[in-house]
């Protein structure tokens, strides 16, 4: 099970960074891995839940594509940018460039969300749990890990999506933040 934050209870100060490692996708790099720690445990990677608006969806490859109204979603999109920023500064990494993919993807009104395997014709879920600060409690939510083709349909209709940010890639001249994004089963 992970830990799902809503973007208004990200803390910059619950963000850790390991060791760079070799990377073993980008040639001469190295990746962190990011842990969050939430009181009395951490977990690997930062979970955020996106509330996105107005979402029409195509398919894109083996994955699908998430398109929406960046007028009707401008807050998420701020505070999106906002995080990706202050991840990537706290990182503190000198002489590079960094890269705002999240950003990038997001300002534009798109988000590309994994399909595992398009091929099955049943889905397999992944609880989540979302912490509600304010009322003291968590709610269950599913996240797919497999869908089906048939799945797949155009629609406008608000969406809850879960980015997750699991560390940062390192090249010789640039750096970023590595991330998923799945869209979850149940109407939160």
């Amino acid at each position: 099970m992970n830990i799902v934050k809503q973007l208004n209870q990200f803390n910059d100060n619950s963000v850790y960074f390991c060791q760079p490692i070799k990377n073993n996708i980008i040639d001469n790099g190295v990746f962190i891995r990011i842990l969050y720690k939430i009181k009395t445990f951490v977990l690997n990677g930062v979970y955020l839940l996106l509330h996105l608006k107005d979402v029409r969806i195509e398919k894109y490859y083996n994955k699908q594509k998430y398109i929406f109204d960046i007028n009707k979603n401008k807050e998420v999109i701020e505070k999106v940018k906002e995080i990706e920023e202050t991840m990537l500064k706290k990182a503190s990494i000198r002489n590079k460039t960094p890269l705002f993919k999240i950003s990038e993807n997001i300002t534009h009104g798109n988000l590309k969300i994994i399909n595992y395997n398009t091929n099955y014709q049943k889905s397999t879920n992944i609880n989540m749990n979302v912490f509600n600060k304010e009322q003291g409690k968590g709610q269950f939510i599913q996240m797919n890990q497999q869908e089906t083709t048939e799945d797949i349909t155009k629609i406008n209709s608000d969406i809850y999506v879960i980015l997750k940010i699991s560390g940062i890639w390192e090249n010789d001249t640039c750096y970023g933040l590595t991330f998923k994004c799945a869209k979850t089963i149940e109407e939160i």
